[in-house]
């Protein structure tokens, strides 16, 4: 199966090297030339993934139509701008599967990005790629598990053509509540983050990611989602990942703030928007998510680290 990747980030270059590692044709397109000259001359992804050298065979490109002959499309581009992307190359993409691969929720529709597409591109089968998986782990050949979701019909044969000996992909029909799964993850890896920083204590961090995945099920549970994917590799495995490990970047966003340093990453931090989404969207359904406002009000700057654990800690008791 010929594959293009859309977005030449740490983990869009990382799913290019996995396949054409794999055997796969695979065409990787970033929306710079310049930055499509520099991975061409130096072979390496300089900008994302400095230290994984590029696969030879993977054909790079900054022209969007050399990729019309891929049979799979994987969009690895932030959630904010999968909606303005898909509406400008909506005949591009109306006539083979999309792959989403973004882990977020749009501020101005309030929908995962597999939900976004799906609405841009009513005819065309749209999956989402989710859980629990480093760039440079997949880009090194490290033994990694995801989670394929998406319509029945192919969803089994799309499965087995993207996985490959070093990339273990299961299956679900919950799309929904797998994107939610990987979004939702990346606010409570920014709060243990910050509790880590600010020098809470692993205690402290401990009872956030619990409460945080037990909120994660309240709001499925609202929405009217399967909370069955988040016990697994797209909810508890993701989570598990970015919020217990330093390579996660919504973890050091958090953690610099905790810590009251600079934030001079160029990279994208999903969970800071994606906080600010979901207190909206809870606001307008009325979902009670004490942790999701407070990691939302510390991104914002609007409260500190310390503040919001007192107000947490002091919320009234309650059973478990």
């Amino acid at each position: 199966m010929k594959i293009a990747i859309l977005g030449a980030g740490a983990f869009g270059t990382a799913l290019a090297q996995n396949y054409a590692k794999a055997g796969h044709p695979v065409q990787l397109w970033t929306r710079s030339a310049e930055h499509a000259t520099q991975m061409q001359t130096r072979g390496v992804n300089q900008a994302y993934l400095p230290d994984v050298p590029l696969d030879p065979d993977i054909e790079i490109t900054s022209n969007i139509t050399d990729i019309r002959a891929a049979q799979a499309i994987l969009l690895a581009i932030p959630a904010q701008k999968i909606s303005a992307f898909a509406t400008e190359n909506r005949e591009m993409l109306s006539d083979r599967s999309v792959i989403s691969c973004a882990k977020g929720i749009d501020l101005k529709s309030l929908t995962t990005p597999a939900a976004t597409l799906a609405t841009v591109l009513p005819n065309t089968p749209v999956y989402a790629l989710s859980g629990p998986g480093f760039a440079r782990d997949l880009a090194l050949g490290l033994p990694t598990a995801m989670v394929i979701a998406g319509p029945k019909p192919q969803l089994s044969d799309i499965q087995h053509a993207l996985s490959s000996h070093t990339l273990r992909l299961y299956r679900s029909e919950h799309r929904d509540s797998v994107e939610m799964g990987g979004a939702l993850k990346n606010i409570i890896a920014i709060g243990c983050g910050a509790v880590m920083g600010a020098g809470l204590g692993e205690s402290a961090r401990a009872a956030l990611l619990t409460r945080g995945f037990n909120e994660m099920q309240q709001i499925l549970h609202s929405m009217e989602y399967s909370s069955e994917p988040l016990h697994g590799l797209s909810g508890l495995g993701d989570l598990t990942l970015t919020a217990l490990s330093p390579s996660s970047r919504n973890y050091r966003h958090g953690y610099h703030i905790g810590a009251g340093q600079d934030i001079t990453t160029t990279q994208t931090t999903e969970g800071v928007a994606t906080a600010q989404a979901m207190t909206q969207l809870a606001q307008d359904r009325n979902i009670d998510i004490p942790i999701t406002r407070a990691i939302n009000a510390l991104c914002t700057g609007a409260q500190t680290i310390q503040t919001l654990a007192t107000t947490l800690m002091q919320r009234n008791l309650k059973e478990e």
